[in-house]
């Protein structure tokens, strides 16, 4: 049976898995600032630096390759946690040897899609790589140049274009070493795309026979189907919570599960929304005038309270003072309420009027609603957001808009109603049908799921076999790779 697991690719993995789990043993802590001994290029010769440390039939890591990766490592947990991998010889020693298990690993899989036919592309292949390169060094210039527009606002003499140019080298010497240049890291860029692609190829065909049968399905139905009905029977509310990340998302709130709840609890409905808000948010002084009304309200009705009990007006003064400067409080904040809703107000407006009108709801939803489900999802657009007077969900709707929609029948939608969010018109849709997700209905869905956990495993077994022959096909050059962390 498939169990709910998150099945992860060996492939370029291997060294990261290893890595946590050497620092969650908490090996050694330097002192805050504690400067590293790191091996750097400029230590070994260039014959060295290209000296192949790891091969496989034609495919090499060289040890500039070698040195340049177990550098990256050393930094990110220097960085990061402080940790030093060269501490001892024993903590180094595992993480070279993963280091190095990772790579080969990295130069097999080009090795076995070579045997396989899979490195000689078509050229309708080359054209998607490099379309894929293209789009990859477009987000690149698109973000560094976000960056240098942002330093230009604090200096104006900086050239965005020289600046963008020196991220990218900064960039391209962390990944390939201390001699890139921006030339020679766009075509590491380009061969990385076609590495990447060629072991995509390689697992589609592992994978290509992998199927999911009717009993996989049936055993995690049944099992999962368990786990939900316990589990929304005694927290009901977390049904929206988890349904609208799945409609919006494509998995539950572990992010995991692409699979629904398969327990509908009693008492959920959906609604279409349209919702306006305020533009900008509200000043320091609004938030300060706020803090100071609910002392002053304390204030009143403690002293309200002596007085009542004591049946004197011994505070009468001061609460009239509170009174009065509560009012002006109020009244300051509600100007600025006003401004800041002013355009949500007439937006709204101008949507119900349209309803008024006859207009169709979901039509004028789309053309005026700000609410962010409704915007970017096209499912919740169709088939609404969900709501319910029943239960409490730890996202949920206002009292104000329960009440609103306890008023309306099917089909029907609501007059404008504010709450802290803002403006509000909501059409009630539908009710969900309570009770079990047949299994007929959702069996897609958990094939759709269960595949590439189980090509994913498929693939895994395969590629722990391939490693398996490593003496026979993998040649390693220790003699270097153990001069790199000594001190």
């Amino acid at each position: 049976m498939i169990k709910r697991t998150n099945t992860k690719r060996i492939a370029f993995l291997c060294a990261l898995v290893f890595i946590a789990s050497v620092l969650a043993s908490a090996c050694s802590v330097l002192p805050e600032g504690a400067e590293l001994p790191t091996p750097t290029p400029e230590q070994y010769t260039e014959e060295q630096l290209n000296t192949p440390v790891i091969t496989i039939g034609e495919y090499v890591v060289t040890f500039g390759e070698y040195l340049n990766f177990f550098n990256n490592v050393a930094a990110f947990y220097r960085q990061n946690y402080n940790f030093d991998i060269t501490e001892d010889p024993e903590t180094l020693a595992q993480y070279k040897e993963k280091i190095t298990q990772t790579l080969a690993q990295d130069k097999l899989l080009l090795y076995r899609a070579d045997e396989l036919g899979l490195t000689d592309l078509t050229e309708e292949q080359l054209k998607e790589i490099d379309e894929r390169y293209q789009n990859k060094v477009k987000e690149m210039y698109e973000y560094y140049t976000a960056l240098a527009e942002k330093d230009k606002e604090s200096n104006d003499e900086i050239d965005i274009d020289k600046r963008v140019e020196q991220y990218i080298l900064d960039e391209a010497k962390q990944q390939i070493g201390s001699d890139a240049t921006v030339e020679a890291y766009l075509e590491f860029l380009k061969e990385s795309e076609r590495d990447g692609y060629i072991i995509e190829l390689l697992f589609k065909e592992i994978t290509k026979n992998v199927t999911i049968s009717q009993k996989d399905v049936a055993d995690w139905y049944a099992e999962a189907m368990d786990d939900d009905v316990k589990y929304y029977t005694e927290n009901p509310g977390e049904y929206k919570t988890e349904r609208e990340m799945f409609d919006m998302y494509g998995t539950i709130s572990d992010y995991e599960t692409a699979v629904p709840p398969l327990l509908v609890p009693e008492g959920y409905s959906r609604v279409l929304h349209i919702f306006t808000t305020a533009e900008g948010e509200y000043s320091d002084e609004y938030e300060d005038n706020e803090e100071r009304m609910s002392e002053l309200a304390k204030e009143y009705g403690k002293l309200a309270l002596e007085d009542s009990i004591s049946g004197k007006n011994t505070n009468k003064k001061r609460l009239e003072e509170i009174a009065e400067e509560y009012k002006d409080l109020k009244e300051a904040n509600k100007k600025e309420h006003t401004r800041l809703f002013k355009n949500a107000k007439k937006k709204i407006e101008e949507a119900y009027e349209k309803l008024q009108n006859g207009a169709d709801f979901a039509e004028v939803m789309l053309e005026y609603s700000e609410d962010g489900a409704i915007i970017n999802y096209e499912k919740m657009q169709k088939e609404g957001l969900l709501i319910s007077t029943k239960h409490k969900a730890k996202e949920d709707w206002s009292d104000i808009a329960k009440a609103e929609f306890a008023k309306l029948k099917k089909g029907e939608y609501s007059k404008i109603f504010m709450d802290d969010d803002g403006y509000h018109i909501i059409f009630y849709l539908a009710d969900e049908t309570p009770g079990k997700l047949k299994l007929d209905d959702v069996s897609d869905i958990i094939i759709a799921y269960l595949l590439p956990k189980q090509q994913d495993e498929f693939y895994n077994k395969q590629v722990e076999e391939w490693m398996k022959d490593e003496d026979k096909i993998i040649q390693i050059n220790n003699e270097l790779i153990d001069k790199i962390g000594k001190k």
